[in-house]
């Protein structure tokens, strides 16, 4: 069986590629997954040197010549940015050298090129963030959308609520796992218009739907 290959952009956030390559040389020592790791190949390889770790056989690197920064037009930098190492990361999982990405560069440039590089779910209007929130009992709140969308729409709230549950189900383990809808109060009539629309459309969404959820809980 084929080891599983993730992508790394080593050339997103605050400390890189410094952290990005620790990152990658643990998770391929403990896990047993390949590490392609995307960016400056002489910057990385200066990172490992410099930090005096070796880098691990399952580690491969991907040499990417641009950065986006996060500053730039999303957009545009993809456009004209085709060797950063957020694009070249993106065609490795799309040509289906690596089966996922990961990168803590430019978000508005992770979503924008996971829509025009790899595409949408069928019946999904944009995606979202995801984020498994650690919760007292170890199980985890799986929690959407995290920063992914500024103005949405009550059935885009829908649709990230089927995402969320299967999330939960395929990854978490959690068998019809329940959703809810975080409010300012647990009553049906709270909040703004969005969530208020958006709570009888949950209702009859093939979920396992149990209201309004305060964010206390």
């Amino acid at each position: 069986m084929t080891a599983c290959r993730i992508a790394v952009d080593a050339m997103g956030g605050d400390r890189a590629p410094q952290a990005p390559a620790a990152g990658a040389a643990l998770a391929a020592a403990t896990s047993g997954v390949k590490v392609l790791l995307v960016g400056d190949g002489d910057r990385l390889e200066q990172a490992y040197a410099a930090s005096g770790t070796r880098r691990p056989q399952n580690v491969e690197l991907v040499h990417a010549s641009e950065v986006i920064g996060v500053e730039e037009s999303p957009v545009w930098a993809l456009r004209h940015k085709q060797d950063s190492s957020l694009a070249v990361g993106l065609r490795l999982v799309k040509e289906g050298k690596a089966q996922a990405l990961v990168s803590a560069g430019s978000t508005g440039a992770l979503l924008v090129g996971g829509c025009l590089e790899l595409g949408r779910l069928p019946g999904i209007d944009r995606p979202a963030l995801c984020a498994v929130i650690p919760t007292v009992d170890g199980k985890g709140v799986v929690m959407l959308d995290v920063g992914g969308s500024t103005d949405v729409r009550p059935h885009q709230l829908v649709q990230w609520a089927v995402m969320g549950s299967v999330y939960a189900g395929a990854v978490l383990g959690r068998p019809d796992p329940v959703v809810g809808l975080l409010n300012i109060g647990a009553e049906p009539n709270k909040g703004s218009e969005l969530v208020k629309a958006a709570y009888p459309r949950l209702q009859r969404a093939a979920i396992n739907f149990s209201g309004n959820i305060e964010p206390r809980e």
